[in-house]
């Protein structure tokens, strides 16, 4: 029996074949070629570019962001000189216009106290006396009347003459009689004008209206004279005080008062003191006397 032999390198050929195909060329023409990865120097290099590019924007943004600044800085500068200067400006402006109205007023002062000092009254006393019949003490207190001759020795009438006196006694825990006087004279100038008469210049009161004497009555409560006794040593008399003014005003000054004042102690028969007992001392036992040294008198 006769065996076929069958070649062992059949199969391969067979499979080289196959491999020899045209559509298995054609495969291998269309396949991509490998991807070619980027090196570490080209990937450094990548990102030198990117910073170079970004540091380059950012130094042109600083730019304009360092000019911006500036320029703003000069604006603020610029805008504070200018609000500065116009504030000081305007303070020599106010402190200019303050000193002409300060002047100005300064001068309408001084104007208005020349006109009054060169066109005014002054009432100066040339007399005060007592009048009546005398002083009078009872139960009541002490009283007498005072008499004035005034004379007007300035350039313009005196108008609303009012003559003002009171009777004071010299008492413990009593205002001294300076103060007393400028409380009660004060008293006056405080209030409107009254009634009063007007005396022209180098015109003299009484006379002017036709009597040779006119007077005031002036008086003082029983307490104040017996409060004045214990002042004494023994307890009977009293220090007794005719205070006062004349007030008045002039057509220069016209809403002012202007006064002369007075103080002057009563006397009995020219000692120092008054006896305290009831009756009346005649006007012929008592004087004003002017102590002296000046006190009360002033004119304004």
């Amino acid at each position: 029996m006769t065996r076929k032999t069958v070649p062992l390198d059949d199969k391969p050929k067979k499979e080289n074949s196959q491999a020899e195909r045209p559509e298995n060329r054609a495969d291998h023409s269309q396949a991509s070629p490998a991807p070619v990865l980027p090196t570490e120097v080209d990937v450094l290099q990548t990102l030198i570019n990117e910073y170079k590019t970004r540091d380059g924007e950012s130094s042109r943004l600083q730019g304009r962001n360092f000019w911006l600044g500036v320029i703003t800085v000069a604006v603020i500068v610029a805008y504070t000189t200018v609000a500065a200067l116009q504030w000081c400006a305007m303070l020599r402006t106010n402190k200019l216009t303050r000193q002409s109205a300060d002047a100005a007023k300064e001068s309408a002062k001084v104007a208005t106290q020349t006109l009054v000092a060169s066109q005014r009254a002054w009432i100066r006393i040339d007399q005060i006396g007592l009048g009546g019949g005398g002083l009078a003490i009872d139960r009541n207190g002490a009283s007498v009347s005072v008499s004035f001759t005034i004379t007007n020795v300035g350039n313009s009438p005196a108008i609303t003459v009012t003559p003002d006196a009171w009777l004071v006694v010299l008492k413990s825990g009593a205002l001294p009689l300076g103060l007393e006087q400028q409380k009660r004279c004060g008293e006056i100038r405080n209030q409107p004008f009254g009634f009063g008469f007007t005396l022209f210049p180098n015109e003299s009161f009484p006379s002017n209206i036709g009597i040779d004497e006119w007077s005031l009555g002036t008086n003082v409560s029983r307490k104040d004279i017996e409060k004045g006794a214990t002042v004494s040593a023994d307890k009977a008399h009293m220090l007794l005080y005719v205070v006062g003014c004349i007030d008045y005003t002039f057509p220069t000054d016209a809403a002012a008062h202007h006064q002369t004042g007075f103080i002057l102690e009563v006397r009995e028969d020219r000692v120092f003191s008054i006896t305290l007992k009831d009756g009346i001392i005649p006007v012929s036992r008592l004087s004003l006397i002017d102590t002296g040294i000046g006190t009360g008198k002033y004119a304004d």
